[in-house]
């Protein structure tokens, strides 16, 4: 059989992308965004995150007698909370909505790529790697690209909108927005590392002596020597 030893360029791969996978997979589910200073005292909002809001008590923005007010967390599609419903369109402002598209594109990709990155380990054939690395290293591009998308716009706004948080001032970038901006650098990271992978896999195995396809995996051949040689 004809194997190519792994360069350590894609051991590393694996493991940016494993970690890039962690970091977004964490970042995703969890409400730690963007948190209030808890030394703030009377703060109405306490975090969130992609899809979950937590307030200490927000008064309902529709309601200008103030006798309306949110408390703890919910999912931001709650539909069984009275009034959750007629704010959504102020918790769910237009940079927000961005966000959350391109983390859930970005989030999907990495999906993807892991799931190929499964099949090059699993179902290991000389005949399919380089082209498997390759298209491994265009979807972590294409998740990276996303994910940046992401980071920047709520990183340019979700703290500095007046009119979405209150009290922005006292607000902080949290944990699960770092571990998104990690988890985007992670990606580049191991793009490159594939894309590299790639190369040095390709370049070795056209060094290799001509082989054939049997069962779908390519063996490797000797060329047969000369009778005199012999």
């Amino acid at each position: 059989m004809l194997e190519v030893k792994r360069s350590l360029s894609g051991l590393v791969a694996y493991g940016a992308l494993l970690t890039a996978l962690v970091c977004w997979s964490i970042a995703f589910f969890t409400p730690f965004w963007l948190e209030s200073d808890f030394r703030m005292y009377g703060s109405q909002f306490k975090r969130l995150g992609l899809w979950v809001n937590c307030f200490n008590s927000l008064p309902d923005p529709n309601d200008f007698e103030r006798h309306i007010f949110f408390v703890g967390c919910r999912w931001v599609f709650d539909p069984f909370t009275a009034g959750y419903p007629e704010i959504r369109g102020y918790l769910l402002s237009a940079f927000f909505v961005a966000t959350q598209i391109f983390a859930s594109f970005a989030f999907t990709l990495i999906l993807v790529a892991f799931v190929l990155m499964g099949k090059l380990i699993l179902c290991w054939s000389i005949k399919s790697e380089v082209r498997t690395l390759k298209l491994i290293s265009y979807v972590l591009l294409a998740s990276a690209f996303f994910g940046f998308l992401a980071i920047t716009i709520f990183g340019a706004k979700g703290n500095s909108d007046p009119d979405w948080m209150p009290n922005p001032q006292h607000n902080y970038f949290s944990w699960s927005y770092g571990l998104a901006v990690v988890a985007t650098f992670a990606e580049i990271v191991a793009a490159v590392l594939f894309a590299a992978d790639a190369h040095v896999r390709g370049k070795k195995i056209r060094r290799m002596p001509s082989y054939q396809v049997e069962n779908g995996r390519e063996e490797a051949t000797a060329f047969n020597e000369p009778a005199a040689q012999r």
